[in-house]
């Protein structure tokens, strides 16, 4: 089975002797922006080739079958329909040649004659038929793309021995689920292998939150515990004080009341934090009071609190925990900016221009200060000053919608924003299918474009943006490619959250090929000591990486750019730790490297640049703690995040707040890390990179080059 399933809107089947046809109609496919799976090569029968077909079958939304004298006496034509039905695929006959069934009685699988046929035949008109086809494939799509994802996931499960690492992510249990109950009566159907493996995810899911019940349970009952021991001790040790008994006693008893002290602190706290995460805001907001009562110096409490209190709009609460934290680290970025808007939501605009400025001051790129310093001035009646200040942040960052929306209800723009629906959709340098291509828009990206290059022809609506021109809809709306922003409203931009409370254990990352991917944070601890770190090169789009990347090999990695987070040291031998609890998967060689790969569930990280590792073995466990290796010649410590060994994850996605935020806080001058042109700016921030798929298409301002020079070798 291949390490890899190449996803497709249809799989082609066919016989060699149709191939002209084949080629027009996948031609045509790709005008419309769809994949297609087809096997062009006119080779023997072999294990690793019908590997290939069948993941391509199985890896496609629908099964296309060229029907034609020839396909239907073709053996392996009806070896690839009939792992197509095995899988539920929706199935599609297309008539290109006529058939005499007295001939082919013998070879011609049911499915064909059982299924409505689609004609293509040279006397048929191609478009008209290809139109039909494309509203065929436009029904129920959701669900037919949810079918190939089951699939694929529940074969990689069975394929390995149906291990429970290989169910579904937390985070998509309950869509499987839905889906899974929704599906009766439609087609294409579940197929037992997807039910199975919907139907493990969602007992496992349920075992976990019963586990995670009972713990929660037991951590309550263990801090009452803890709080009540404390209090007693405390009265225990004032008599102890008061009559000055054995002074060794008296030390021992300290000893014990600082270790439960520091149990408890940290218990509450962790406690605190997962109500911020998953929005309880009022339970986080005690919880962090209980661990301002237990250390009044907890300076990351009186933070939190006062994120939580500013998330329900309690504004004039969090002023006194923002200026508690800024008494203690005046040039904390983040509490500037957030007291700074919480002034200007309660009016107090002098207050929070101040904020807004110092904040600048310290971080000239924060393009949130300078929308909401803008704001302000806005509110003031002083519009000359707020447009130059929403003008700025757009300069900075073009994708920023709020400045964006308060430039243009103030009539400072003439732009319209759109949202891209599908991977993919085609660039070209003029409104017309046959122009040439300059690049590829993702799903979910948000343009910008003149609201006065709208053009109208035969193919559909283009508009003209920054990169070039791209196509709204189709011109009988039969695709939609582009939709309209709609919430434009004036408005402050949102809260800081400490780069950290970015919805850690909610949020669904999309990956470059559009598929969903949920992150949680793994990492207990840093792999190397804060203190050791001199630098930090961040996962992907780096000037260094873009400036250096053939010269080092980040060509090979699918984005063309540096494909991990590297910890740079200038330290030699600085130890390296796990920072995650899991197996030790792998120890070995690549180049001069030697590397050691830890796995957690679906996650497995790739430590680099390491040596003298210790005496461990695959398969055991390691700790937070464990030592793996120590650096090479003092060079950094890189780490790959692999998901399902198909993706590769920004390793600052999985580090709770408490682990990344000093590494952010650290090394806070983003702007001289990332590479940004004319024509990039995106990833610009550490959290910014995106889930890439490993094999998957070359991305990012490295792209361009890269697919020019593929082009201009295989001319």
């Amino acid at each position: 089975m291949p390490d890899l399933y190449n996803l497709s809107d249809v799989f082609i089947s066919y016989s060699r002797r149709d191939r002209t046809f084949v080629e027009r109609l996948a031609a045509r496919f790709k005008t419309d922006e769809r994949e297609v799976w087809v096997d062009w090569q006119d080779i023997p029968e072999s294990v690793d080739w019908w590997a290939e077909v069948r993941a391509g079958i199985e890896g496609a939304d629908t099964f296309l079958f060229v029907v034609s004298p020839d396909s239907v006496a073709s053996e392996i034509c009806f070896k690839e329909i009939q792992h197509a039905l095995d899988n539920h695929k929706r199935f599609i006959p297309l008539l290109y040649r006529d058939i005499q069934a007295a001939n082919t009685s013998k070879t011609i699988h049911p499915a064909v004659s059982q299924h409505n046929w689609l004609f293509f035949r040279e006397t048929d008109d191609f478009e008209s038929a290809f139109q039909g086809l494309q509203r065929v494939l436009a029904t129920d799509i959701q669900h037919t793309r949810a079918h190939t994802r089951y699939l694929v996931q529940a074969r990689e499960w069975d394929m390995n021995g149906r291990d429970a690492v290989y169910l579904l992510p937390e985070g998509q249990v309950h869509d499987a689920e839905v889906w899974l109950a929704a599906s009766e009566g439609k087609t294409p159907a579940p197929s037992d292998l997807q039910t199975a493996y919907i139907q493990a995810g969602v007992e496992a899911s349920r075992k976990r939150a019963d586990a995670e019940r009972e713990r929660q349970a037991r951590e309550l009952v263990l801090q009452r515990r803890a709080a009540n021991r404390l209090r007693y001790l405390v009265g225990v040790l004032g008599i102890f004080l008061a009559a000055a008994i054995i002074v060794g006693v008296v030390l021992i008893s300290l000893l014990a009341i600082q270790q439960r002290f520091v149990l408890s602190v940290e218990s509450t706290l962790a406690l605190a934090e997962r109500y911020l995460h998953e929005g309880q805001f009022g339970e986080a907001v005690a919880e962090f009071t209980r661990v301002i009562q237990l250390d009044p110096n907890q300076t990351d409490a009186y933070y939190s609190r006062a994120v939580a209190n500013s998330l329900q709009g309690r504004y004039s609460e969090a002023l006194g925990d923002y200026d508690f934290v800024l008494s203690q680290q005046p040039d904390f970025v983040d509490a500037l900016y957030n007291r700074g808007l919480a002034y200007a939501l309660i009016g107090e605009n002098d207050s929070a221009i101040t904020d807004f400025n110092r904040a600048l001051e310290l971080s000239p790129r924060l393009t949130d200060a300078l929308n909401n310093r803008g704001q302000v001035y806005l509110n003031d009646n002083r519009r000359e000053v707020a447009i130059a200040d929403f003008q700025a942040a757009l300069a900075l960052d073009p994708e920023h919608q709020e400045a964006g929306n308060n430039l243009a209800l103030l009539g400072a723009t003439d732009t319209i924003e759109f949202t891209v629906q599908t991977n993919g959709l085609r660039v070209r340098t003029e409104p017309r299918i046959e122009a040439e291509s300059v690049g590829t828009l993702t799903i979910g990206t948000v343009i910008k474009v003149k609201s006065d290059t709208r053009t109208d022809n035969q193919y559909g609506v283009w508009w003209r943006h920054d990169q070039g021109w791209s196509m709204e809809r189709t011109a009988d709306g039969s695709g939609i490619y582009l939709t309209r922003v709609t919430d434009t409203k004036p408005g402050f931009s949102p809260l800081h959250t400490g780069n950290l409370y970015r919805s850690l254990d909610t949020e669904t990352l999309t990956t470059a090929d559009g598929t969903p991917l949920r992150v949680t944070p793994l990492f207990e601890r840093l792999p190397l000591d804060i203190s050791y770190i001199s630098a930090v090169q961040y996962y992907g789009n780096t000037r260094d990486a873009f400036r250096n990347g053939s010269r080092l090999g980040y060509t090979r990695y699918s984005q063309g750019l540096n494909g991990g987070l590297d910890l740079i040291s200038n330290r030699e031998n600085a130890p390296v730790y796990a920072g995650v609890e899991g197996v030790l998967r792998h120890i070995g060689l690549i180049g001069a490297n030697q590397v050691i790969q830890v796995q957690n569930g679906n996650y497995v990280i790739w430590y680099f640049h390491l040596h003298n590792l210790p005496d461990l073995s695959p398969g055991e466990i390691v700790t937070p703690d464990t030592v793996l290796g120590y650096l090479h010649r003092g060079i950094q410590v890189s780490l790959d995040i692999r998901f399902r060994d198909r993706y590769l994850v920004n390793a600052l996605w999985l580090m709770p707040n408490r682990v990344r935020d000093p590494l952010l806080h650290k090394f806070q001058d983003y702007a001289s890390y990332f590479y940004r042109s004319n024509t990039w700016n995106q990833w610009l921030t550490p959290l910014d990179q995106p889930v890439i798929q490993i094999g998957g298409n070359v991305i990012g301002p490295f792209a361009e080059s890269y697919y020019a020079t593929e082009e201009s070798d295989s001319d």
